[in-house]
């Protein structure tokens, strides 16, 4: 009797096919920093899983009591060829609480980049290249970057362009090494005479990025010499031949009112459209593939979106533009208009530059914002070569007799498209003062991007 009740007291205390309960959370450290949404967790050598929701959260029931491995996919991570581990727990009676994550980016980065050891000032750019027509991977294809860098020497400061490139595997995967993580890149891929449009990335100091690209085999593209967002007007990028594809839109504020008057461009020229009253745009003649469009809107924050275009075909997307946030004065002025506000009208009353007022633009002729800058005092509008094709920069005498390119604001702040991007952008009719620094002893401190050459500062009807 002793012997039959310790038998069923070890059947109670492991009975046979014992189960469990497994929660928990998939954290994602690479793409969105958050958790990490739709990813299947599976036990391994079994055929329970389960999906997370939207803040990460999973649960598996019918687990296995005693020892168990855990691994998940998400397909994103899958398609640019990054495995999550495989975990070891062991489930004893009740529930199994988890927390499962990828890989940090450093370790994404000594993994595909050894030789860069750890540092911090260059990081690794992921993705994967694709036919855009027949959402195919493409092996093969060369991903390049260019970059300038200011290096200071004995005898001074000295401007050097670096370049990194990679080649994508048969999955359509690529790793860039040794983009630079505290400026602005462009990043395209090409094969042979097809390549995507130049797609900007910015590390902002970390480790890894992620973007893919696509690539049109059919319709006609050209080759593109491709600088960071810190190059000069002078290097500005050639104009695209006519393309096969069409981009339509809608543009709207954030709380879903439409932005008319909004200006859409092919970054680099080659198509620009203005977004009717009802903040509709279109834009045909594009070459199809990964390209970038930038947008402008008076009063809004400028706006650059990738989008992914197919040959012969038409492409919607609905874009949300931030109002630009305002710039409040240390000291405020009470009365007064606009350009005093700024200090438009004290500068033009000290004189050490020359200045465009409101009443002397509206007697200027022409429509567009370079007719305004043709008349400004001091600038010369010229086209320089730039590969096949030429481009019109804009440029003054500097302090020295040479000729520069002059730095432009816009309303304050640094416009990085350069000279030709503001004449596809900016009318006569948007333009409300003008201001132009020549002399670099002269400029405002706010103004002065110390480059040997001046500057000119326009501001826009509110």
């Amino acid at each position: 009797m002793r012997r039959r009740l310790a038998c069923l007291f070890l059947l109670w205390t492991a009975p046979v096919g014992a189960q469990g309960r497994i929660t928990g959370t998939v954290y994602d450290s690479l793409i969105t920093s958050g958790p990490l949404a739709q990813a299947t967790v599976m036990v391994v050598g079994t055929n329970l899983s389960g999906v997370t929701d939207g803040r990460g959260r999973f649960h598996i029931d019918s687990a296995p009591i005693g020892h168990v491995q855990l691994t998940f996919f998400h397909p994103v991570l899958d398609s640019i060829g990054i495995g999550a581990g495989v975990w070891d727990f062991t489930i004893a009676a009740g529930e199994l609480r988890v927390s499962l994550g990828t890989s940090s980016g450093q370790t994404l980065r000594r993994t595909f980049c050894p030789d860069l050891a750890d540092s911090s000032n260059t990081g690794l750019v992921m993705g994967r290249v694709q036919d855009v027509d027949r959402r195919s991977p493409v092996t093969g294809a060369r991903i390049s970057t260019t970059w300038l860098e200011v290096l200071f020497g004995p005898r001074g400061p000295s401007s050097e362009r670096f370049e990194a490139s990679a080649t994508s595997v048969s999955s359509g995967v690529y790793a860039l090494c040794g983009v630079p993580l505290d400026v602005p890149v462009f990043v395209r891929a090409s094969l042979g005479d097809q390549t995507s449009g130049p797609v900007e990335v910015f590390g902002n100091s970390r480790p890894v990025l992620f973007q893919d690209l696509a690539i049109s085999l059919t319709d006609s593209t050209s080759r593109l010499s491709v600088d960071s967002a810190l190059s000069s007007a002078a290097t500005e990028e050639q104009l695209r031949p006519q393309g096969t594809a069409t981009l339509t839109g809608h543009l709207r504020d954030l709380n879903g009112r439409p932005v008319g008057g909004a200006r859409v461009a092919l970054h680099g020229g080659g198509g620009v459209a203005v977004a009717n009253r009802e903040g509709v745009f279109r834009l045909s003649g594009l070459p199809a593939g990964t390209q970038t469009l930038d947008v402008r809107a008076i009063g809004f924050t400028p706006a650059r979106r990738a989008v992914d275009l197919t040959s012969n075909s038409s492409t919607s997307v609905t874009w949300d533009l931030d109002r630009r946030a305002p710039q409040l004065p240390t000291v405020r002025v009470l009365g007064g208009s606009r350009l005093d506000r700024n200090g438009f009208t004290a500068r033009s009353r000290q004189g050490h530059g020359s200045f465009l007022n409101d009443a002397q633009i509206t007697r200027m002729g022409g429509a567009t914002g370079m007719d305004v800058i043709r008349r400004a005092p001091g600038l010369t509008i010229e086209y320089r070569n730039a590969g096949a094709r030429s481009v019109r920069v804009v440029t003054m005498r500097s302090s020295e007799g040479r000729r520069c390119v002059p730095t432009l604001y816009v309303d304050g702040g640094l416009w990085m498209d350069g000279w030709e991007q503001f004449g596809n952008f900016l009318m006569k009719s948007d333009i409300q003062a003008v201001e132009v620094y020549a002399s670099t002893f002269t400029i405002p401190l706010q103004f002065d991007r110390h480059n040997g050459c001046g500057s000119v500062v326009i501001w826009t009807r509110p």
